[in-house]
């Protein structure tokens, strides 16, 4: 029997009326210590007076909620604390757009990652669009208002893993995936950078402190290796936007490396590693690393350290390592790693490129002279009876006189009654005191001019920075997206052969890269090998992947096995001779030679300007540097982009100095040359030719853009490379005499040394007079074997 059930119509017209959403309740501690992480990631700013990261966060919340409201607390509190009046009710007002939105959408609409940051992005663009308009509108402020739209939007994607896992209270190492630890790595970034603006005192920075802990624990969890790069990682961090971005990025890769290798004597061990690299960096600089890792902040780091409980320790330990269940997601981590690189390249080309239009200069500003001339109008002839006249009835008459009185105070630097026309002169009843206050202003006027124009200048050196930053990145994410080829043997087929010998391995991995060279990594039982077992495997290698090979690297792997690497060994050989003279008592060339582990022979000159102690130290700071990036793996020319801004920036003196860099492949004979204000350099072939190669470029240290000079050869073996400096020259026809010196006197000279030769030929030429410093090299491509 069926039952009719009536409905009354106030009860139909309900079920139609929109209802406002109740605020959820039931919040934990715990929600309140995760909702607080958003005050600190406020308070981070990337760039003066932008901090985008605090929206971002608050737009993890994808319903309007009381943890919703709890987030924008936060996050606002953080703006107040972090930017100024205006920046403050920015965020803010964007945060109450987000809510808003949230509460719009409450009724059932599902709000996706990508729908929050755009809401989050626009929010920030409304507000941020409206401070624009109170301060003053102008093109560069609305292109940085595009870019933290940018960032808040990339931002809320890429912290999206890492609120998902702070939402939950207990957790498992097995449930944090590759990307949550590369958000979770990124958040924790971004809480350190927020720290940069809290001193105690003077010296004590907390950033510096807390990035330390971060790294003592990195260090005693995980050894040298991972402590190293997260040295890199927090160095880079601390450093961006200040003052001594190299010596920070140094210090703190420096103090990765020794805590990691002192990290098996415990927490004792790792501590001692930080404080010897501390004191090690502090004697080399001659105390001038102080400015960067104070002792009191050591200090603190580790007693901090020294209570963090050991299962903290363990526990980053196992998020860090990845275990064997984690191999098969590798290819996608590497993606969004490569993805996340690309797009944090992009975000620095994109500043470099906001930089470049915010720096640049016009020649003549006539906004500011109608400045100048209203206000020395103003105070001058204000109150003259004939104001009227001149000003009125005769304006352009008198501006023209103005001009013509202003060209006299560029070219003179001074200006009196003299340098005016007579007419104006004796029409005008104050012109004693027109022609002060003209003065006084236009000096004002060319007072603000330099100001400006070293912010432009400043502006343009922080972008090359930034654009030599955003190329590494880019490359570190072409490096990952390059998939492992296939390994000509199988590592079954090497580990049969060497139990056919008598060897047994713990582990055995076969390895090519991008080049399709092979790299074979054998782990033994065993803490050394005898010569007549190292001789053994490496026939057995060599005869594995049928080329010759070579030990590489040998590691213990605590104190029972043995790793050894066996490599393809390089078709070349360079042998190096040298000869120089100091014009007066230290030589102010320098030069260094670097085997890279890629099969890269680098050579490189450096002549600092003048002579003597000054022009050595300035070439021996660029060739520090030079070892450090390409060690590191930076491409070359970036490596000489980044330098050049560094000598720009060195001080308010001149720092110049020439770079010629020669970079030898040894398996192919390939060379490249990279030349800044550089010599010539030549080739000698084996059979008898000579070829010249040259460069028009700048020193560095001059100009912001400078852009080396490349030039690519192939030598063959035999085949011989001269370098020279420009001491070396001639007055008569400068380095030319080199190439013919060469072809005439040293096609036999097989034995002797070429550079000598050159050098003292060079010194006869100048009546055994050493005006300048002079360097010359020579380089003979020689085979292996």
């Amino acid at each position: 029997m069926m039952t009719e059930t009536k409905v009354k119509p106030c009860e139909a017209d309900a079920k139609k009326v929109w209802r406002v959403p109740k605020i959820r309740l039931g919040i934990t501690g715990y929600d309140v210590f995760a909702k607080g992480i958003g005050f600190f990631l406020a308070m981070a700013m990337p760039l003066p007076g932008m901090a985008p990261f605090g929206l971002s966060f608050l737009a993890q919340e994808r319903k309007f909620s009381i943890k919703a409201i709890l987030a924008f607390i936060a996050a606002g509190l953080g703006s107040i604390v972090a930017c100024d009046r205006l920046g403050a009710a920015k965020y803010i007002g964007a945060g109450l757009i987000y809510l808003a939105v949230l509460f719009v959408l409450e009724r059932g609409v599902r709000v996706t990652d990508i729908t929050a940051g755009l809401a989050a992005g626009a929010g920030v663009f409304a507000t941020g669009l409206s401070v624009i308009f109170v301060r003053g509108f102008s093109v560069t402020e609305l292109l940085l208002l595009l870019c933290e739209v940018a960032i808040v939007i990339a931002a809320s994607l890429m912290m999206e893993k890492s609120s998902d896992f702070l939402q939950k209270q207990g957790f498992s190492v097995q449930d944090i995936d590759s990307e949550t630890k590369l958000s979770l790595g990124a958040v924790l970034a971004i809480a350190i950078l927020s720290l940069k603006q809290i001193y105690i005192g003077s010296d004590f920075s907390v950033m510096n402190c807390a990035a330390s802990v971060v790294l003592l624990i990195i260090a005693a969890g995980c050894g040298a290796t991972y402590s190293t790069g997260a040295g890199v990682v927090l160095g880079l961090i601390c450093g961006i936007g200040g003052n001594y971005f190299m010596p920070v990025l140094g210090a703190f890769s420096f103090c990765g490396f020794l805590a990691g290798v002192f990290s098996k004597f415990g927490k004792g061990g790792v501590i001692s590693g930080v404080v010897v690299a501390n004191a090690v960096m502090a004697i080399y600089t001659n105390s001038a690393m102080q400015s960067v890792l104070s002792l009191f902040e050591v200090l603190a780091s580790s007693v901090v350290f020294a209570f963090v409980p050991d299962s903290y320790i363990e526990a980053v330990k196992e998020i860090l390592f990845i275990g064997e269940n984690e191999r098969k997601s590798i290819s996608k981590m590497k993606e969004g790693l490569r993805s996340r690189l690309a797009a944090v390249a992009a975000a620095f080309e994109n500043m470099s490129k906001t930089l470049d239009k915010l720096s640049e200069k016009t020649a003549y500003d006539t906004g500011d002279i109608a400045t100048v001339f209203d206000v020395t109008a103003d105070k001058v002839c204000r109150k003259c009876r004939k104001s009227p006249i001149c000003w009125g009835k005769d304006f352009n008459s008198t501006y023209r006189e103005m001009f013509e009185m202003l060209n006299v105070l560029r070219e003179v630097g001074k200006l009196d009654e003299n340098g005016v026309r007579d007419h104006f002169a004796g029409k005008c009843l104050n012109i004693t005191a027109l022609i002060n206050e003209l003065g006084h202003q236009f000096e004002i006027y060319r007072v603000r001019e330099t100001c400006r124009n070293r912010l432009d200048e400043n502006r343009e050196i922080v972008g090359e920075q930034l654009s030599g930053m955003s190329k590494i990145l880019d490359g570190l994410a072409e490096e990952l997206c390059v998939e492992t080829r296939p390994a000509a043997v199988s590592a079954w087929e090497v580990r049969s052969r060497l139990e056919r010998r008598g060897i047994k391995a713990k582990e055995l991995n076969v390895l090519r890269d991008k080049n399709g060279r092979h790299k074979i990594e054998v782990v033994l039982k065993g803490t050394a090998l005898k010569e007549k077992q190292r001789a053994s495997l490496e026939k057995l290698m060599k005869s594995v992947l049928k080329c010759p090979v070579m030990n590489t690297d040998e590691e213990l792997l605590g104190k029972k096995y043995l790793r050894i690497c066996f490599s393809e060994a390089e078709r070349y050989t360079v042998e190096t001779r040298h000869a120089t003279r100091a014009a007066d008592g230290t030589n102010g060339d320098n030069f260094r030679m670097l085997h890279l582990s890629e099969g890269k022979y680098v050579v490189a000159i450096s002549d600092g300007m003048g002579t003597g102690d000054r022009a050595a130290k300035e070439s021996e700071a660029i060739l520090e540097l030079l070892d450090s990036f390409l060690q590191a793996g930076f491409d070359s020319r970036t490596a000489m982009r980044l330098i050049n801004s560094i000598m720009i920036m060195k001080s308010g003196d001149e720092a110049i100095a020439t770079v010629d860099l020669c970079i030898i492949d040894l398996f192919t004979g390939e060379v490249k040359f990279i030349k800044t204000g550089a010599e010539p350099s030549f080739i000698m072939q084996k059979d008898g030719g000579v070829e010249t190669v040259c460069a028009a470029s700048l020193p560095m240290g001059i100009v912001t853009d400078a852009e080396a000079d490349v030039s690519k050869r192939r030598i063959m073996e035999g085949d011989r490379i001269v370098m020279i400096t420009d001491g070396v020259e001639s007055r008569e026809n400068g380095s030319l005499w080199v190439s013919e010196f060469i072809h005439e006197n040293c096609r036999s000279d097989n034995e002797g040394n070429i550079a000598r030769n050159i050098l003292d030929y060079a010194i006869s030429k100048n009546s055994g007079a050493v005006n300048d410093d002079m360097t010359v090299l020579s380089l003979e491509l020689k085979a292996v074997g």
